[in-house]
């Protein structure tokens, strides 16, 4: 995925046409779209935390104005790293801590 596409999501309209663009339109990533569509913050927490999420799903979710869901992706060991140092500068502590924690470990596991 390009940069500038990452930079355009400002919907879910726009990120469903960058994963049917990518190829990432299965059955299970629509039903994973349309939860995070929703107004249920568990929900779209649920969809942050799973390791099946796609990344620009992820991505998409690191700007959820509910700091519970940020943090979910922050911890998603799938998240990107481009999402992940986004959410270290997040405004909520918890989130920016979890992104942190996230990104040390990778940088530990690239080491090892």
């Amino acid at each position: 995925m390009k940069k500038n596409d990452k930079n355009n999501i400002k919907s879910l309209t726009d990120l469903l046409y960058l994963m049917f663009k990518e190829g990432a339109n299965n059955s299970n990533n629509l039903y994973l779209m349309g939860l995070a569509a929703s107004n249920n913050e568990f929900e779209r927490g649920s969809v942050a935390s799973s390791f099946e999420t796609p990344q620009p799903l992820l991505d998409y979710l690191a700007g959820d104005p509910k700091p519970s869901v940020r943090g979910n992706v922050a911890n998603n060991p799938y998240a990107s790293e481009e999402t992940l140092k986004r959410l270290s500068e997040d405004k909520d502590p918890t989130v920016r801590y979890l992104a942190r924690e996230n990104l040390a470990r990778r940088e530990k596991l690239r080491k090892d």
